[in-house]
Parts: structure tokens; C-alpha cells; sequence
């Protein structure tokens, strides 16, 4: 077929019309329709009939048209083809941009939470030592008072009550410093709040019942101290401990009721008695029981009338 062409365009019919037939030949013995359109085409070149050469420029017009629209649409879905993956690769780069974006603020907000509770987690820790220096430092101070000044005063008493001519003013005198040192001693020394603790806050409790002074409590023994941490512990006896002692100093109550109540990890302690009341001035006493309270957390309120008794209420 390649020869046919060659032939044709030096207008060499003979030998064109000769390789026209051969190649029509070879194309019925292969049965491919695309090699007989091509041979007959060239038939349809070697007739001079202007009409058939018209035919052949229109189809071969048409043909061409054709091809550049297969073109054209082959162009246009490739640019379509070519558009869409540019989608589909921006839309997966812009995926992957707010999933960094996202693991970076993620981290950001792990990191800040972190150092959050780090923060609150040392002050804890902080706070927890502070607690333990303080009574620590009752604890010594109280040592002392017991160990060297009481003991030295009862020394001194001895001594003075062994003289007959021994003033007895002096001796009470003496006896009333020594009591308020033991009592100091006693309010400040070491605390042991690992086992028994209901048993050891009862014992605090009615140690200030006397013949004037009646002491009431209710549901101590039904409280789970074990869940109460010994911090805690020890603060809520220093805490009682002061009002008690400040009931017997200024109070003059006769009836004093202390009612314990948990629920869940809370616990409450409502303190009660019937002395003389009066205005409400934070002393050392209240202020010291407010500090107490704020170090662990918990809270204290007071209640004060006028002949009608004192009231606090301690959360923990």
C-alpha cells in the first residue's frame, strides 16, 4: 500500500493500479475491514471521474472532521481527566494540612492541660508540705513546753510547797501558769490518726465534759475515715480542738452538740452549743480555724447570736 501511494504521486497509474490489487488482495485475505476501506481508497484515486474525486474529497473532508473531534473530545477529556486530579490531589493535600492542623492544636491543647495540672499538681504537693512543717512545728513547740517549761514550773511548785512560809497566792499563781502550759502542750502535741480515729475525736470531744458541761455527738463512728486522708485528720482535730477550747474559755455553755454526716466524699461536722453568743469577732481562735480549713480545701462558717449559742459549720 505504501507503494501505491508511491506510485500514485508520480502519477504512475499502471504500476499504482498493479499494488492496488495486490494490497486489496492482502486485505480480503487478512478480513480487516480498515485495510479494504484503504485499498478500495485507492481505486477511487486512480478513476478520473470527477464526481468520484469529489466523493473522495468530501468523505476525506468529513473524515478529517471527524478525527479532529475524536481529537478535540480525546483533548478535552484529558484536560478533564488531568482537572479532576488536580482535585483530587489538592483536596487530599488540604485533607492532610488540617490533619496536621488538627494533630498540632491537639498537642497544643495536651501540652497546656499537662502543664495545667502540673502546676495545680505542685501547689498540691507544695501546700501538703506546708501542712506537715506547721504541725511539725506545733508538734516541737509543744515537746518543749512539756520538756522544759512545765516541768521546770512543777519543779518550782514542789520546792515552794515544801516551805512553810510559802505564800499561797504564789502557789496558785504557779499552778495556774502550769496548767496553761500543760494545756498548750496538750493542744499542740503529735497526733496519732492512723487507726481508731472516730475513737480518738470522741475521746477529744467528751475530754471537756464536766459536772457544768455536758458533750453530745452523733454519727462520729459512721463516718468512713479511711477515706478521709490524714492530713485532713489531723486538721479537723485541731479545728474541734480549738472550738471546744473556745467553748470552755468564753462560751459558758452548759450543753454542746457536735453531729457528724457523710455524703458520698463529702463531710460535714455541725458544731452546736448554748453559751452566751454574742457578736461575731474573728479572734485568732476563728481566724486560725479558717486558715486550717482553707489549707485543706475545706470550708468553716460561723453563727453567732446573742444569748442564743455559737454554731460552725465545717466541710471537708
Amino acid at each position: 500500500c505504501i507503494r501505491d501511494s508511491y506510485y500514485l504521486d508520480r502519477n504512475e497509474k499502471t504500476q499504482a493500479r498493479m499494488y492496488a490489487e495486490k494490497c486489496y488482495d492482502i486485505a480480503k485475505s487478512l478480513q480487516s475491514a480498515s485495510y479494504l476501506v484503504e485499498a478500495l481508497s485507492f481505486f477511487i484515486a486512480l478513476d478520473n471521474e470527477a464526481r468520484i474525486k469529489a466523493y473522495k474529497r468530501i468523505t476525506d473532508s468529513i473524515s478529517k472532521a471527524k478525527q479532529l473531534k475524536q481529537n478535540k473530545f480525546a483533548a478535552m477529556k484529558y484536560d478533564l481527566s488531568e482537572e479532576k486530579e488536580k482535585t483530587e490531589a489538592t483536596k487530599l493535600l488540604n485533607e492532610a494540612q488540617k490533619r496536621k492542623t488538627l494533630m498540632y492544636q491537639g498537642l497544643g491543647i495536651f501540652i497546656l492541660l499537662t502543664g495545667i495540672f502540673l502546676y495545680f499538681l505542685s501547689r498540691a504537693i507544695y501546700k501538703k508540705e506546708q501542712i506537715k512543717q506547721i504541725y511539725k512545728t506545733e508538734t516541737r513547740i509543744s515537746q518543749k513546753l512539756h520538756d522544759e517549761v512545765a516541768n521546770d514550773m512543777y519543779q518550782v511548785m514542789t520546792k515552794l510547797q515544801s516551805k512553810v512560809d510559802t505564800n499561797e497566792d504564789i502557789l496558785d499563781d504557779l499552778e495556774s501558769i502550769y496548767s496553761k502550759t500543760r494545756d498548750i502542750s496538750k493542744e499542740s502535741a503529735a497526733i496519732d490518726v492512723h487507726e481508731k480515729f472516730d475513737e480518738l475525736l470522741n475521746d477529744l470531744l467528751l475530754g471537756y465534759k464536766n459536772d457544768a458541761v455536758n458533750i453530745i455527738t452523733q454519727n462520729i463512728s459512721k463516718v468512713d475515715w479511711n477515706k478521709v486522708s490524714e492530713i485532713k485528720k489531723i486538721t479537723i482535730y485541731r479545728v474541734l480542738q480549738e472550738l471546744m477550747t473556745n467553748m470552755k474559755k468564753h462560751s459558758r455553755a452548759t450543753i454542746v452538740v457536735v453531729i457528724f454526716s457523710q455524703k458520698s466524699n463529702q463531710l460535714m461536722i455541725d458544731y452546736k452549743d448554748n453559751g452566751i453568743g454574742g457578736d461575731l469577732k474573728k479572734n485568732e481562735g476563728l481566724l486560725n480555724m479558717e486558715n486550717r480549713m482553707e489549707s485543706i480545701n475545706g470550708r468553716i462558717s460561723f453563727e453567732v447570736m446573742k444569748d442564743k449559742g455559737f454554731k460552725a459549720t465545717i466541710t471537708v
